[in-house]
């Protein structure tokens, strides 16, 4: 469902840049990945369920 223009922010990117946060946010809030994380997250879901998790890390 979109919202009406007069509630929309004023920079289209902002509201996608929220979602990124909040799921960077969350990953280390359950220690998914730690706080500096620099690398790759692919999740695969299934009937509702993850079915496959893949972690890379980058080391600099």
């Amino acid at each position: 469902m979109t919202r009406p223009a007069a509630e929309r922010p004023l920079n289209p990117h902002s509201e996608q840049n929220g979602w990124k946060k909040t799921l960077s946010e969350t990953l280390s809030a359950i220690n998914i990945i730690p706080e500096k994380f620099n690398g790759r997250i692919v999740i695969s879901f299934k009937d509702g369920g993850v079915s496959y998790l893949e972690k890379s890390e980058t080391f600099k």
